[in-house]
């Protein structure tokens, strides 16, 4: 009787209950999705104002070239300089200078200055304002200046923009020398050749057609409101800028999608009403019995397995009867890559066969999945006595690649052994002991099992404070970033920087990166760690004219945030995109070709380019290599130290960066330490050099104080 009043108040109640938090969480849910279509359909409208700026600037620098194109074939003619140069014509120059130029190209100033740069001809046919504004203005002086310096021999032409007052021109100036060389030139200054076109409203009304932009106008100052394009002087300042309504896209998309939105959503609060009415009445349904609910939690629902709750009650239930007890640890070795290359669909169809495998190796044993990716085997005499043979019979268990679907997934194991040969140990001592174990496996090499001893607890309480330690560290900035110059081959000058890091431990002292960047990993810091290194290298060598190159670990590679962080970080830094290298190993891109293809892919969109750590020291070939968006290539140092001693060293070598070189690589020996290393990396055909003959890695300070010294050995050898 109680149970079924027990059941009529929860049917009576559930309504009242969950009424209002489902309703809450459906119009959670649907600001979240309203959120979303906002941020997203402005972004499209700032994508679609970037892509009419990038028109616009396109579009000027065609009229330019346009400009530039138009005088060229008047300013190097063999007439030009007999009926201008040599003895000047003005009624030659009108009948086929200005014939077509004025009158058929439209441009409203066509002008010829002596060798002095003095007024010889002027022609404002569309204008009554004086040529001499325009000729006289600081653009098209420096202009003048600049053509001057050109070879006459060459393409003497300069384009550019001029502001006169309230009005902007598109000119380019010339020099006026022969084709042929049936003309020669009298001795002394070239006479130039110049014209220029106002951008009014016709080039405006054109312009504004040509690039589907609206309300496209001159304003000589910068504003805020609309789009805006530059119109760039000789000096890159603005002269002026072109201002529009740029198109709005996503707005557009927002007001038709918004009315649909809404119905939608009243229907979705209404249907989330009923259907927690219709729960009630099915509640006695959807009640779990007391024994499915205990196995629930006492089991890993993925794999079936007992979880780490009813491993502790199996090891508590035997504590004090006279039983021997063995627990091995088991760790999966790569696992974390599985779920960063393959996806996590895929990690979760390894897990389930590592549970096969493991139950198949341990016949009638407590197998137990304790953790992500770590699972506990519970020996006792009467399954298994010899915890070895076990150990062995997992780890031949992983010798064979898991299938998931087309995919053959190499993984391995790290075993821990413990035995409780007290019989009152508690199982927290136990499954301690057991993990100090398994890190010493790791330690050794992986793919391994090692039976704890006591000394392993020292270097466990070690691992456990480093972790903490290095947190902190990150956390605060305590991971400093050195630099090793980069030089050119040919010129020895600093061209590149390669950020590390460095760890100087208060109790410990310098911890080598060998230690911390792999624990880092282990312990899932390395993406925090790769954040700060980048951030504080961005931020030091912002000022320098050189190129950072910053190593990716493979944890951050596979990351999914990777590009968005690095993106964010330089735009904090204000950091040019085409200054930042990164740095990978061959390891990343042999795991999922295609997948790595599209990473590499994203970054250098942004600009950043893509050099190959290490190479050598894996299987990638070049022809597998070109198939990939690269843009350097580092031969390992092992390749580097026998060029002066191994007969076929410097071969090699040479035919690495033949071959790289041929597909458009730059190439970088590491580990350059004496100058006949050097002398021979060069001679092999290596661009760039790095090693301790250039530079250990020092503070950006000392990198700073090369890169003057470099200057002021130029500025020697000019003088």
């Amino acid at each position: 009787m109680r149970s079924e009043v027990t059941s009529t108040f929860l049917q009576q109640s559930l309504p009242h209950r969950y009424l209002w938090p489902v309703l809450l969480l459906i119009g959670t849910c649907l600001a979240s999705l309203l959120a979303l279509l906002t941020v997203t359909t402005r972004a499209q409208d700032d994508l679609q104002r970037i892509r009419e700026q990038q028109s616009i600037e396109r579009a000027l620098r065609t009229a330019g070239e346009m400009t530039t194109h138009d005088l060229q074939d008047y300013a190097k003619w063999d007439d030009a300089v007999r009926h201008i140069t040599q003895h000047f014509d003005a009624n030659w120059m009108a009948d086929n200078v200005v014939a077509y130029l004025a009158d058929t190209q439209g441009y409203s100033h066509v002008v010829v200055l002596d060798g002095n740069d003095q007024l010889t001809f002027v022609q404002t046919p569309r204008r009554a304002d004086p040529a001499s504004k325009l000729v006289t203005s600081v653009e098209f002086r420096r202009s003048i200046k600049r053509v001057r310096g050109l070879p006459v021999d060459g393409k003497p032409i300069v384009s550019g923009f001029s502001r006169v007052g309230s009005v902007v021109y598109i000119y380019a100036v010339a020099q006026i020398v022969p084709l042929t060389p049936k003309v020669h030139l009298s001795p002394g200054s070239t006479h130039l050749l110049a014209i220029a076109r106002p951008i009014d409203q016709a080039f405006l009304s054109g312009l504004s057609e040509n690039q589907h932009v609206r309300e496209l106008s001159l304003s000589l100052r910068s504003t805020s409101a609309g789009a805006r394009a530059a119109i760039p002087g000789s000096d890159g300042k603005p002269q002026a800028w072109l201002t529009w309504q740029p198109g709005r896209p996503g707005g557009e998309l927002r007001r038709r999608i918004l009315p649909v939105f809404l119905l939608v959503g009243a229907l979705t609060l209404a249907a989330g009403a009923l259907i927690v009415r219709l729960g009630a009445r099915t509640i006695k349904a959807l009640q779990l019995s007391e024994t499915h609910a205990r196995y629930l939690a006492l089991h890993d629902p993925l794999t079936g397995l007992p979880n780490r709750r009813a491993l502790m009650e199996q090891i508590e239930s035997r504590v004090g009867e006279d039983v021997t007890l063995t627990l091995l640890w088991h760790d999966l070795d790569g696992f974390k890559d599985v779920n960063d290359v393959y996806g996590h669909g895929a990690g979760d169809a390894v897990l389930r066969q590592v549970q096969e495998r493991l139950t198949a190796a341990l016949p009638g044993v407590f197998v137990a999945r304790v953790g992500g990716d770590e699972f506990a085997a519970l020996l006792t005499q009467d399954n298994i006595q010899d915890a070895e043979l076990a150990s062995q019979a997992v780890l031949d268990a992983f010798a064979l690649p898991f299938l998931i679907g087309s995919y053959r997934i190499r993984i391995g194991v790290s075993i821990g052994c413990a035995g409780a040969e007290e019989t009152d140990l508690p199982a927290n001592e136990l499954l301690r002991r057991a993990d100090a174990a398994m890190y010493a496996a790791k330690a050794q090499g992986k793919g391994c099992c090692r039976t704890f001893q006591s000394s392993m607890d020292q270097v466990h309480r070690l691992r456990i404070s480093m972790e903490k330690d290095l947190g902190e560290a990150i956390a605060a900035g305590g991971i400093e970033v050195v630099y090793q110059p980069i030089v050119d081959a040919s010129t020895g000058k600093i061209v590149c920087i390669e950020a590390l890091s460095r760890w100087s431990h208060p109790k410990h002292g310098i911890v080598s990166p060998d230690v911390f960047i792999p624990l880092a990993e282990q312990v899932g810091m390395i993406d925090a760690l790769g954040r700060h290194v980048l951030r504080q290298a961005c931020q030091a060598a912002a000022a320098l004219p050189v190129v950072l190159s910053v190593n990716l670990s493979p944890a951050q590679f596979w990351d999914r945030s990777l590009v968005g962080d690095i993106r964010a970080i330089l735009e904090d830094a204000n950091f040019p995109p085409d200054r930042l290298q990164v740095e990978i190993t061959e390891s990343y891109l042999l795991r999922q070709p295609e997948a790595a293809a599209a990473i590499l892919t994203q970054l250098r969109t942004l600009g950043i380019k893509v050099a190959l750590d290490d190479f050598g020291t894996g299987f990638a070939s070049i022809g597998y290599l070109r198939q990939l968006p690269l843009d350097h290539l580092k031969i390992d140092k092992q390749f580097i130290a026998p060029l002066a001693t191994a007969g076929q060293g410097f071969e090699l070598v040479s035919a690495i960066s033949s071959l790289a070189a041929s597909i458009g690589l730059a190439i970088t020996a590491e580990g350059v330490e004496t100058h006949e290393q050097a002398a021979l990396a060069r001679l092999a055909g290596c661009t760039q050099l790095q090693g301790w003959l250039f530079g250990r890695p020092m503070p950006i300070s000392q990198v700073s104080e090369l890169l003057r010294e470099d200057v002021q050995a130029q500025r020697h050898r000019a003088a």
